[in-house]
């Protein structure tokens, strides 16, 4: 099997870079908002004065202070443990101008959702998000809620530190936000998904919730950008790792995608090859795993130079690879000699 490899794509003529910059600059205007306080907000919400900036600055603020002082540490009569719900109660008051607004400011959501969670109110959220949904504005217009499905998932992996929860919601999201007009619903909640399940530290879980994402990356991408989203993902199958999708797929997205994909995504390429390499390995299938090795040799030195170190020590204790670890019957350890 013999690739031409692309040359690589210049630094800065990649739109992701602007993306990028634009969320840290997002992250440094809500950082020096003045600090609202959880009663503070509370006190404004109730006298009718409170604003989007109090809201972005409350959630803001107290999740990093989170930090320093649990939620557990605080007392059952702190405004701090009821600032999710507080917020949005208050949220449903406003404009739609205002609910647009939030509705796309990706750190609001995300900070709010945490605590929504914590407390337990994330279904207030999804009722709020069908009736949203359902309203004639929303009718005609593009849907500007896309973010909050996403922002309910993370919440959940960070607050109950499992995918479970998370695969759930995104399979009610399949089930409640399904059509056309929907579709950037499932799709921002697809990619939330997809990166979750491919984590070296997820620890095996039920296959059914696997096909979730599966089939919402079927709801938002086609050709070979889906196919090459699911062989990525079979590496990191539950319970049956497969390295021979993403093998197939491999040659095809070098020539497609990876040349023009900005360095994390292409560095994010190289470490999934490295992974089909070693479950190779593992299966004693030393050609294919010596041509995916050679790709990132070649193509990616800087991930390369750190398959040992870093990349070597992930796949060894991935939990979701000890059934191929176990069946292993070559010499030990299986990918030492070859990445030396």
């Amino acid at each position: 099997m013999r690739v031409e490899f692309p040359s690589r794509r210049k630094a800065g003529d990649s739109s992701f870079e602007y993306a990028f910059q634009r969320r840290e600059k997002e992250e440094r205007e809500t950082a020096a908002l003045p600090l609202i306080l959880p009663d503070q907000f509370a006190l404004l919400s109730k006298q009718g004065q409170a604003t989007p900036e109090h809201a972005r600055s409350c959630v803001y603020h107290l999740k990093n202070d989170l930090q320093i002082k649990p939620l557990s540490q605080r007392g059952s009569d702190s405004e701090a443990g009821h600032v999710g719900g507080r917020v949005l109660h208050w949220l449903w008051g406003q404009d739609m101008n205002v609910r647009d607004e939030l509705s796309l400011d990706r750190i609001f959501v995300e900070r709010l959702s945490y605590f929504l969670v914590a407390e337990g109110r994330e279904e207030f959220l999804w009722k709020w998000l069908l009736h949203e949904l359902a309203t004639t504005k929303r009718r005609v217009n593009k849907p500007g809620r896309h973010l909050w499905v996403p922002g309910i998932m993370n919440a959940q992996r960070e607050f109950f530190d499992s995918v479970v929860p998370p695969l759930r919601t995104l399979h009610r999201a399949l089930e409640d936000f399904s059509g056309r007009r929907l579709w950037p619903m499932t799709f921002a909640a697809a990619v939330a998904g997809q990166i979750m399940i491919t984590s070296n530290n997820v620890p095996p879980y039920d296959p059914a919730l696997f096909t979730v994402v599966l089939r919402a990356n079927e709801a938002g991408k086609k050709g070979p950008v889906l196919r090459y989203t699911q062989a990525a993902a079979m590496l990191f199958h539950p319970t049956q790792p497969n390295a021979r999708f993403f093998l197939n797929e491999t040659s095809e997205y070098l020539k497609l995608g990876i040349n023009t994909a900005r360095d994390a995504a292409q560095n994010a390429f190289a470490a999934h090859v490295l992974r089909a390499a070693y479950i190779f390995r593992l299966q004693n299938n030393a050609k294919d795993a010596a041509w995916l090795e050679a790709i990132v040799k070649t193509r990616f030195p800087v991930v390369w130079a750190a398959r040992e170190k870093k990349r070597l020590t992930e796949l060894e204790t991935d939990p979701k690879l000890e059934v191929l670890r176990r069946q292993y019957t070559g010499q030990a350890p299986p990918t030492f000699d070859p990445w030396s």
